[in-house]
């Protein structure tokens, strides 16, 4: 009889000793169960293609990977870019978002301390501004003329598109057409000649403009002065090189801006949601960084980055 007792106890303690252990294993930050608000976590992702959607993916999937643990779900929504994000935060139509720093609305703050809604979790390096064009356009100035993509209204590189024409002291008028394509739409339009140059904000390597180089197309650098004006502009943004390596059709550096990239809820978010999300983040920020090369490979604390003076949730440790 105690043989067959000290069996079960030791059939108990093995039971419960795994238990304990896979409970850990799916567990690893130790989250203690607890009821917050909101469980489910909606990411404004930008356009399929852009330059956000694919990193926004990753956010939504590390998200759902620890969902046992956190008690969140992310759920990611296609939209039509950073512009729209920063509206659709502040109505509270999702919960969480990656916006180019240009679109914050820095005003609002100016005007009233904690007048805007939103609020930052995290940077996650920069978005390059990439200027490119059919071959037989050499240089900035002969942009003049051609058919330009302005991108479609809302997203992240129009708003880009805008800071870059007046730093070019550019205008709409100056080309001979002007597009206001989805990223989805720029590949065949551009490969059917359809239109000759335009800008796209993304993080290397991108398939667009991947296949933008495949359609006798290249990049193009911006020239000294446009640097300047642009960072003028954009206090926030800061001189980037595309490596020559980046694409194999390229042939030289390209000289261009690159905007930081922030990862933005707004401030009804509860905290205790806030706090789990951001240590799966936090904790598997590589597995962001390994697809986008250009990408900061660790988070980069805000009191690094003095041109970002806005608020961020209480949430952030």
């Amino acid at each position: 009889m105690k043989n067959k007792l000290k069996f079960f106890v030791g059939i108990l303690v093995c039971f419960l000793s795994f238990a304990t252990f896979s409970q850990n294993a799916k567990n690893p930050y130790g989250f203690k169960s607890e009821y917050f608000p909101f469980k489910l976590v909606r990411i404004g992702g930008g356009q399929e293609g852009g330059a956000t959607y694919p990193i926004a993916e990753k956010i939504c999937n590390l998200i759902n990977d620890f969902r046992l643990a956190s008690d969140l779900r992310c759920v990611l929504l296609e939209t039509s870019g950073a512009e729209f994000n920063v509206s659709g935060l502040e109505k509270e139509l999702f919960e969480l978002s990656l916006i180019q720093t240009n679109n914050l609305p820095f005003d609002k703050i100016a005007e009233n301390s904690g007048g805007s809604s939103l609020r930052l979790l995290s940077n996650f390096g920069s978005i390059p501004l990439n200027v490119y064009a059919k071959n037989q356009i050499k240089t900035i100035k002969d942009l003049t003329g051609s058919k330009y993509n302005a991108n479609n209204t809302g997203s992240g590189s129009a708003a880009g598109s805008k800071v870059f024409l007046e730093a070019a002291h550019l205008q709409e008028k100056d080309f001979s057409a002007v597009e206001h394509l989805k990223a989805s739409e720029i590949n065949s339009s551009f490969c059917d000649d359809k239109f000759t140059s335009g800008i796209f904000m993304a993080a290397h390597p991108n398939p667009i403009l991947k296949k933008v180089l495949d359609c006798n197309g290249h990049l193009i650098s911006l020239t000294d002065e446009i640097l300047t004006n642009f960072t003028k502009l954009i206090p926030s943004a800061k001189p980037f090189v595309i490596q020559k390596s980046t694409y194999p059709e390229l042939t030289n550096e390209i000289k261009t801006v690159a905007i930081p990239l922030v990862l933005v809820t707004h401030s009804g978010v509860d905290k205790e949601a806030i706090s789990r999300l951001m240590k799966i983040v936090n904790a598997n920020f590589d597995k962001v960084h390994d697809t986008f090369q250009y990408l900061n490979s660790k988070p980069t604390p805000f009191n690094e980055l003095q041109e970002i003076n806005f608020p961020i949730h209480d949430g952030v440790h």
